[in-house]
């Protein structure tokens, strides 16, 4: 999976959790995350899940780019 900086992610572990990617190592292995706009910790990559739609206030919010982007490569 291809995790970029601004991402929304989830932890495998706690899927109703979201957070922003803040940094990516060059070699993929951990990002630096930002949970709930408060605690940042550092992750290995295999362990989250990059979200395209997230919950918002009475709805929801989707990167109709970041969508195609992931389904392209679950293609490929």
């Amino acid at each position: 999976m291809n995790i970029k900086r601004a991402d929304w992610v989830t932890c495998k572990d706690f899927p109703n959790i979201y957070g922003i990617v803040t940094r990516v190592a060059k070699s993929k292995e951990w990002a630096d995350i930002k949970w709930n706009n408060s605690v940042s910790k550092r992750m290995k990559t295999e362990a989250l899940i990059v979200e395209h739609t997230i919950p918002a206030l009475g709805g929801y919010i989707t990167d109709m780019t970041r969508e195609r982007e992931l389904k392209e490569d679950k293609l490929c």
